[in-house]
């Protein structure tokens, strides 16, 4: 849905809210430093859902949008 409304693709949106919302670290290797963020796939069950609670908030606030949660949605929509 946000990619939708921004004109960017999933995975620009999906690298977005990573480097957002979840912990940067650093790792060197062969003297060199890169700064990353944590995998989504990483997440514990409970991580996640507060993720993806603070990117539907993002989307209320900064954009306007109301993500449904997927137990929200109407399963005979295509």
């Amino acid at each position: 849905m946000i990619a939708a409304e921004t004109g960017h693709t999933t995975e620009e949106v999906h690298e977005f809210f990573k480097g957002l919302l979840l912990p940067r670290f650093f790792v060197c290797i062969g003297g060199r430093e890169v700064e990353t963020c944590k995998s989504t796939a990483t997440l514990s069950t409970n991580d996640l859902e507060e993720y993806l609670e603070k990117v539907r908030a993002f989307a209320g606030t900064e954009l306007g949008m109301s993500i449904p949660l997927p137990n929200e949605t109407d399963p005979t929509t295509p």
